[in-house]
């Protein structure tokens, strides 16, 4: 199965279901091994509005800052720290 059509399948179910965070969490990982930083970022944030209070919230916040520093130190603009 090519990351393109898991995407698809995962979209699917997000569509189908949005409380369902597990789809978020898989489109993030795709994304993130695909390049795709801020669509990663994006999924993390899905998942977490998806399931606030989940048994997986913790690691996925863990994740999103790592995510986000990784953005952060590729991003030109982005402000030193």
């Amino acid at each position: 199965i090519s990351i393109v059509h898991a995407l698809e399948e995962l979209g699917s179910a997000s569509w189908l279901a949005p409380w369902w965070a597990e789809p978020y969490r898989e489109i993030a990982g795709l994304k993130e091994r695909s390049g795709e930083i801020e669509g990663a970022i994006l999924g993390l944030k899905l998942c977490l509005l998806a399931a606030p209070t989940g048994p997986d919230r913790e690691g996925v916040r863990l994740k999103l800052r790592e995510l986000s520093r990784m953005r952060n130190s590729k991003d030109p603009k982005a402000s030193p720290r």
